[in-house]
């Protein structure tokens, strides 16, 4: 089910929310539209991989761990690393014992965590993606 919840112009980065519960996407897909950003949303890391094979606009990644379905969030970081290799990946989970399996596929950000803050942090690392990109 896929969602593009705001476009902010064509410099405005684009950033794929995978995450299952849909409360906890909408609340940080609603943070990052705030700040401009353009936002993708997948429940599941099979939907976000469809997504990246379509669509060359997406500057990062934010993906739950633990996800229904065959592939998890470290499966869909390790493939956005095999054939995006540009693309930065923040993993986050309620299970903090997760981030020690998170370590080689990026940030790891437990949850529950604070949607600002989080969305500050995805903001600067998303704009800074798009402008190496762009050079």
């Amino acid at each position: 089910m896929e969602s593009r919840i705001a476009t902010a112009g064509i410099e405005s980065p684009a950033v794929l929310i995978a995450e299952d519960e849909f409360m906890i996407r909408m609340a940080i897909s609603s943070s990052l539209a705030d700040e401009g950003i353009t936002v993708y949303e997948a429940a599941t890391a099979a939907e976000a991989i469809d997504m990246l094979e379509t669509d060359a606009e997406i500057d990062l990644v934010f993906s739950d761990i633990c996800m229904p379905g065959l592939l998890d969030g470290l499966d869909l970081a390790r493939w956005v690393h095999d054939h995006r290799p540009t693309l930065s990946v923040i993993l986050t989970s309620g299970d903090v014992r997760k981030s020690q399996l998170a370590d080689d596929a990026g940030p790891f950000i437990a949850k529950p965590y604070d949607f600002e803050s989080v969305a500050t942090y995805i903001v600067a690392l998303a704009r800074a993606n798009k402008k190496a990109r762009a050079q």
